[in-house]
């Protein structure tokens, strides 16, 4: 009768846990199905604009089951429809598409103070050590301090310039590599990532550090790092399109992104700290054999000086992974 009756008591319990359950799941559904219905009949708040014309979706999902994989034929399609501007919600976010040359010159130049602000998912924010680079951090006096490096210091004709000749053998090693194919199947995808990336690591860390004797791995340890952080980048991630599932990261893609940071910064400790050991020497060597310092010993010499242009190592390894992965 004892073991009947606790017997009994559990298969209770359990039956209330899952009603519980249950019920909060429906509330949960109940609460987002009156927000949707609330933001669909009334989008704007007093003194707001309208928003433009789009596809209103389904409550909660928004329009995300109806998107194909090819976005750009979606896009063109609903451009007909709906005209060069746009909005549709994904999942609870709201996006806004622009869709025209003329619109696009508008957002990203004339207005580009009204909508520099970033928006980043999370493989992006992690990616980019909590949106410390020029691609993902909000318009202030940090992102135009990074933007003048960029242009000033590592984009100047002189840096382009320098690398010029290599950029070129690259491509035409490349080329000729394709042209030795002839006859067989050829991931043009994976080529042209191999050039671009080869090109990126020799003027971001230099060649004679990346083929040098004592990190012989070295460019495959960073190719084998980027190839990671690309491919989590491109995964969709829902904790995007429903921001508060994010704190559960339910696809582990903040989990497996803060993995493949670890190994960018291994490879930032290993080649820093040859930079360290042999600063002269390798800043002398590279400017009088290439006519230019690396990316990496730019980045290096503006590292907490006490000038308008000076940068933190937080901000350093961003520039970095943002110039190789971008």
């Amino acid at each position: 009768m004892a073991a009947s009756s606790h017997s009994s008591f559990w298969e209770e319990a359990t039956s209330n846990k899952h009603e519980v359950a249950l019920a909060v799941l429906v509330g949960m559904l109940v609460i987002l199905a009156i927000s949707w219905y609330k933001r669909s009949n009334s989008s704007t708040g007093k003194g707001t604009p309208p928003l433009p014309p789009g596809p209103k979706g389904l409550p909660i999902v928004g329009y995300l089951p109806f998107l194909s994989p090819n976005l750009h034929h979606e896009f063109a399609k609903m451009a007909n429809q709906y005209g060069p501007i746009f909005k549709l919600y994904l999942g609870s976010e709201l996006h806004i598409v622009v869709n025209s040359a003329d619109l696009a010159k508008v957002v990203t130049g004339e207005q580009d103070e009204s909508f520099a602000n970033r928006d980043p998912h999370i493989a992006g924010l992690t990616a980019s050590y909590g949106a410390s680079d020029v691609a993902w951090q909000n318009n202030n006096s940090n992102r135009r301090n990074l933007r003048k490096v960029l242009v000033h210091e590592v984009l100047s004709n002189k840096n382009l310039e320098a690398s010029h000749a290599y950029r070129r053998s690259e491509v035409r090693k490349t080329i000729k590599n394709v042209h030795d194919m002839i006859g067989t199947a050829v991931d043009i995808n994976e080529v042209s990532f191999s050039t671009v990336l080869n090109i990126l690591t020799h003027i971001v860390w230099g060649k004679g550090l990346v083929e040098g004797t004592k990190y012989p791995d070295l460019a495959a340890d960073i190719r084998k790092a980027v190839l990671g952080i690309v491919e989590i980048a491109e995964g969709l991630n829902l904790s995007d399109f429903f921001p508060m599932l994010a704190r559960f990261d339910f696809q582990g893609v903040e989990h497996k992104m803060k993995t493949q940071i670890k190994k960018f910064d291994h490879i930032f400790e290993t080649t820093i700290e040859e930079r360290t050991n042999s600063k002269s020497k390798i800043s002398d060597e590279t400017v009088k054999q290439e006519g230019r310092k690396d990316f990496l010993q730019i980045l290096l010499e503006l590292l907490d000086q006490n000038t308008a242009t000076s940068i933190n190592m937080t901000q350093l390894k961003a520039l970095v992974v943002v110039s190789v992965i971008l």
